[in-house]
């Protein structure tokens, strides 16, 4: 009798929790299988498709969903759904509000990387959103004039989360839950601050508002649902809504997508391996939307065939590890029309380009342009050797380097052979570094530059503008071209000197112990990294 009047009891809790579940009255979104999608919420808001939105079946939880795992993570999104935000909906959540998503996230090669997108928002200066945020989930809505960030702990890869943002106007708090469970609270007071956009705002799905008009900060993964209320849940509510979903997990194995990059490699370490130019040109284009990813160069690569470089410059920028491993990759760029690039084209603090060499040609007509770095904010560069030439056609000073067209804050460059050839109508190119206008540090260098350039007192061996921030230790240089502007602070010395070893031997400050730079006098007239 006990135990049946126990069933009874757990049943009827059962029942009471189901009772519970809250109705989305502000949006809730329905994919379906003809490519669109529905909001079934008493507001039956519009929903527009964004290019060619992909829907497919999770036979796990027995719904559609939205597919966008081939994506740009973080970057522009060109096929899902957005919602105008019109005045019926921001009444609706100016003073409180939950916003609700159940989705499964995918990044390239299944580690969780580091930077910022969003699953679903209408921030610009003001609104909220649901968001992967340096490797965790985040709610973020723009209250009483600021950004407030509720942290939801990590992500899986590949697996459901349920995602919950609460802003509770009413008890002036800010909430996030994961799967059921509260994962932090915040004070806040003051209302939802309006998206401060010149175009009709609206609510993005599987990414961000964007004062362009654009999907930006895009999520790859799967979306299944997408919801808000008019008003903040409390922890019963949102556990009934988990509770709802853990109710229809079948356990069937779900879809798999092989993503924007099928053919990328990673190892242990979650590092791309690059071995092919086809590898080297999907890094590339993956660096331009996922900039912390590290890469491993495991051969010889002939890369004249492609034009995609690393990252872009101002946005993105690359912020990994790149380690050639003593390889070389020969390039052939034509970087016309292009301002501020290189082979890679920004690179902040953070970035380590290393154990790499470079051949080949670079053509530029635009400013700060170089080998290595279009612009250098705050990247370290080791083990280095560069044996290209630099040709720009713009006609003034173009500011264009080997190194560097453009160095800022603290930048540092360590054991770097330069064997290069400045070419063209652009003045102000350096054998080094176009401009520097940060802190530089040069040690351990030998640059040697001729040149072919219309004006060679306009153009320099070493650095076209130095201002102060140029540090030089155990830099020397060979001025073959005879460029005549800025010398700087580097030691001059004769081919002579680096034909017989004597310069290797400087450059290893006379350590013959354990050196890094070598040279065989009977077989090499230059000094090489690899012994």
């Amino acid at each position: 009798m006990k135990k049946i009047l126990l069933t009874c009891t757990a049943f009827a809790m059962a029942m009471a929790s189901w009772a519970q579940v809250p109705k989305a009255d502000v949006l809730d979104v329905v994919f379906n299988a003809d490519g669109t999608a529905t909001d079934v919420s008493e507001m039956a808001n519009e929903i527009s498709a964004v290019g060619t939105p992909k829907i497919v079946t999770s036979d796990r939880f027995g719904m559609n969903v939205l597919c966008t795992a081939s994506e740009n993570n973080g970057g522009q999104t060109d096929n899902t759904f957005i919602i105008p935000m019109t005045e019926q909906i921001w009444n609706a959540i100016v003073d409180g509000h939950t916003m609700e998503c159940f989705v499964r996230p995918f990044w390239e090669g299944g580690l969780n990387k580091k930077g910022w997108s969003t699953v679903m928002g209408f921030q610009q200066t003001g609104g909220a959103g649901l968001l992967l945020y340096y490797g965790e989930w985040c709610y973020e809505p723009h209250i009483g004039g600021s950004y407030h960030d509720a942290w939801g702990g990590a992500p899986e890869f590949k697996e459901w989360a349920h995602v919950v943002g609460v802003m509770d106007g009413e008890n002036n708090c800010t909430k996030i839950y994961v799967n059921g469970k509260l994962m932090q609270t915040l004070e806040t007071s003051g209302e939802l601050g309006r998206p401060n956009v010149s175009i009709n705002p609206f609510i993005a799905l599987a990414g961000d508002l964007s004062s362009s008009g654009v999907v930006e900060a895009g999520f790859t993964g799967d979306m299944a649902i997408a919801r808000m209320y008019s008003k903040a849940l409390n922890d019963e509510e949102v556990q009934a809504l988990y509770n709802e979903i853990k109710s229809k997990d079948t356990g069937a194995e779900d879809h798999q997508e092989e993503g924007k990059f099928p053919n990328l490699r990673y190892d242990e370490k979650g590092a791309v391996i690059i071995e092919t130019p086809e590898d080297m040109r999907d890094f590339a284009l993956l660096s331009k939307v996922a900039p912390y990813t590290n890469a491993e160069v495991v051969a010889d690569i002939d890369y004249t065939g492609y034009n995609e470089n690393i990252s872009y410059y101002g946005s993105n920028a690359y912020a990994a590890v790149f380690n050639g491993n003593g390889h070389t990759i020969t390039v052939n760029f034509d970087f016309s029309g292009t301002e501020t690039t290189g082979f890679v084209a920004d690179a902040v603090n953070g970035a380590v380009i290393k154990d790499l060499t470079l051949e080949g040609n670079v053509k530029a007509d635009q400013k700060w342009c170089g080998i290595l770095f279009g612009e250098n904010y705050g990247a370290t560069a080791q083990n280095i050797t560069i044996r290209a030439n630099l040709h720009s056609d713009y006609a003034g000073a173009c500011y264009n380097g080997v190194l560097s067209g453009w160095d800022e804050k603290t930048c540092t460059y360590e054991n770097i052979i330069i064997e290069s050839t400045l070419s063209g109508a652009g003045t102000y190119m350096g054998g080094l570094i176009g401009d520097v206008a940060g802190t530089t540090y040069l040690k351990n260098v030998l640059v040697v530059t001729d040149a072919n350039v219309d004006d060679k007192t306009q153009n320099s061996p070493l650095i076209a503008k130095p201002r102060s921030g140029a540090n030089f230790d155990n830099v020397y240089f060979v001025n073959k071209g005879g460029l005549e502007l800025s010398i700087g602070g580097a030691t001059e010395i004769t081919m002579d000197e680096v034909n017989s070893g004597a310069a290797c031997f400087m450059l290893n400050k006379g350590n013959i112990t354990n050196p890094v730079f070598y040279q065989n006098i009977q077989e090499d007239d230059f000094p090489t990294l690899n012994p």
